[in-house]
């Protein structure tokens, strides 16, 4: 076979493989990443004294950039600089100013509910929370230990709100609890933000770029193949 065959024929063969082997490294590189990094998505640790125990307390938060985050999970610190939870604690939309006791999925704002653990709330890992965005967290019990706070309070993302007991309205207390949000960015891909559809993204623009080389070099191959057979001595 001679020389320009040859050469037309690794081509044909080379643009499927190509094509089959850029998407599957598409599939297989979201699938071998390593687990996402949890972030602190918010916090304050600024205390110069203490809430004590016997009250349900909340806070409002604010959401640095650079979200959506999911398996987010709060706890507020202790007056030992200790992590502190108990009891269950809601998320929603906006500000709550019912009873605690009165909390539940069907309160006005509900986003989620996580019970306490190991000194944190952690939520389900389908609850997503947004960037720059304010979220109201409150407490349905009372607390049982004192827990970091700043009065007055300097947090420009929120503020602290405080129950005279589960059956007592909550409201805005004056200062800023002690607390910490962490959460792990959702569908996370190699274009930020952009989720696992990216490495497909990145797959086909890569076959697409291989196949415009490839048919660059079959014009030039047919061009040549052509100029060699009209060059050719006619035969008797």
């Amino acid at each position: 076979m001679s020389s320009w065959k040859r050469s037309i024929v690794r081509s044909a063969v080379a643009w499927p493989l190509a094509v089959l082997t850029l998407l599957a490294i598409a599939v297989a590189v979201p699938l071998s990443a390593p687990a996402a990094k949890a972030d602190t998505v918010a916090q304050y640790s600024n205390f110069t004294g203490s809430f004590p125990p016997g009250q349900p307390v909340g806070q409002s938060v604010t959401t640095a950039s650079g979200g959506p985050w999911g398996s987010l999970s709060f706890n507020f610190i202790d007056d030992s600089s200790n992590p502190y939870a108990s009891g269950n604690l809601y998320v929603l939309s906006q500000v709550y100013a019912g009873t605690p006791a009165a909390l539940s999925a069907a309160t006005p704002g509900f986003i989620g509910v996580a019970a306490a653990s190991g000194g944190v709330w952690t939520f389900a890992p389908s609850l997503i929370l947004h960037s720059s965005t304010q979220y109201f967290f409150y407490m349905d019990s009372n607390i049982t230990s004192s827990i970091a706070l700043e009065v007055p309070g300097n947090y420009a993302g929120g503020t602290a709100y405080s129950a005279a007991s589960t059956t007592r309205n909550y409201g805005p207390t004056s200062g800023d609890l002690d607390f910490q949000l962490s959460g792990t960015q959702t569908n996370p891909g190699p274009v930020p933000g952009s989720g696992p559809l990216s490495y497909l993204v990145l797959g086909f623009g890569g076959a697409a770029a291989f196949r415009k080389r490839l048919r660059a070099r079959m014009v030039t191959l047919l061009a040549t193949l052509k100029l060699g057979i009209s060059g050719r001595p006619a035969t008797a």
